[in-house]
């Protein structure tokens, strides 16, 4: 209550003031400076009062309200006390969105690491397997090709390397010559020969198919390459001849009767493409009623040979001194 007086005390100065003003306006300096003085201290005395009355009311509102501890409980407070306050002045700390701004960088990390092992480990096994993407069946032709062209390379360089003993011990022309006596013997059906190529049989009950269709027979089985043709136990060679006689079908003056079995000797592809084509010499002998089969072996055996006659007229001669 002591607080209150100074007002009444400034209320009592700015009275005296007012019967002051009605002073007349010649009055002394000096009273004046000293008018002027008191009213500053009044001023000062003024501010004092109102800063203890503020401090008077927060003291009696403090006494009056319990504390936010004491109404929250002891969990609560134990919570106060365990986050302490942030400073004044700042923002409070967001520690769950810097925990989730942290494991979304972990993760994508994580997964672009992941994604550039992956990427190598693609491109490595695509540059080391390169065929598997290739089906079987091509595997298996590539395979093929692949074996048959080593063969073949193999079979060259032991070629050479004979040529090339035959060259250095001086019988290479002996050896020539006995190579060149063997192809000709072959050809001209002197001696047995066996290898891959095909079987024909003919059944002709109708006794249809006359030499004519026999030559065509022959001829398409030459030009696909048989190095060895035989028909019913005959040898055939370049001078081999098919007759049709009152008796029947004669060749090189053997007589022969159905049914007709033909052996060749050489590519089994080759030579039944050759014979089955459309207006062939299978076709033909079909056209006329015979019934005709052919088969493509392995192995295929000619035994029979021919006896070649001494030449009458023509005689070796040596080609330097040939005119």
């Amino acid at each position: 209550m002591t607080a209150r007086h100074p007002w009444h005390a400034r209320s009592k100065e700015q009275s005296g003031h007012g019967h002051a003003a009605h002073e007349p306006e010649h009055s002394d300096p000096a009273a004046e400076q000293a008018a002027t003085e008191q009213a500053a201290a009044e001023q000062a005395g003024h501010e004092a009062p109102n800063e203890a009355t503020c401090e008077e009311f927060a003291s009696q509102a403090d006494h009056a309200e319990p504390s936010r501890e004491q109404q929250e409980g002891p969990a609560q407070h134990a919570k106060h006390q365990e986050d302490p306050p942030a400073a004044e002045g700042s923002p409070a700390p967001r520690r769950s969105g810097k925990r989730g701004s942290l494991r979304a960088q972990l993760l994508i990390a994580l997964i672009g690491v992941l994604l550039g092992v992956g990427i190598v480990v693609q491109v490595q096994h695509t540059q080391q397997d390169q065929y598997s993407a290739l089906r079987q069946d091509d595997l298996v032709r590539l395979l093929d090709e692949v074996t048959q062209r080593n063969q073949e390379l193999t079979d060259q360089r032991s070629q050479l390397r004979r040529d090339l003993a035959a060259l250095t011990s001086g019988s290479g022309d002996r050896r020539l010559a006995e190579d060149y006596a063997t192809l000709q013997a072959i050809l001209a059906g002197t001696v047995p020969v066996e290898g891959s190529g095909v079987v024909v049989n003919v059944e002709d009950d109708q006794e249809a198919v006359d030499a004519q269709r026999m030559v065509h027979m022959l001829e398409e089985i030459r030009n696909a390459g048989a190095e060895g043709i035989s028909v019913n136990g005959e040898r055939l060679t370049a001078t081999s001849a098919f007759v049709d006689t009152s008796a029947g079908l004669t060749v090189d003056g053997e007589q022969i009767s159905p049914p007709y079995e033909w052996r060749a000797i050489g590519d089994p592809q080759t030579l039944a493409v050759a014979l089955d084509i459309p207006g062939g010499a299978l076709a033909s002998m079909r056209n006329v009623g015979a019934q005709v089969s052919l088969e493509q072996r392995d192995l295929v055996q000619i035994t029979a040979v021919r006896e070649v006659a001494e030449p009458q007229y023509a005689e070796p001669t040596d080609l330097e001194t040939a005119g």
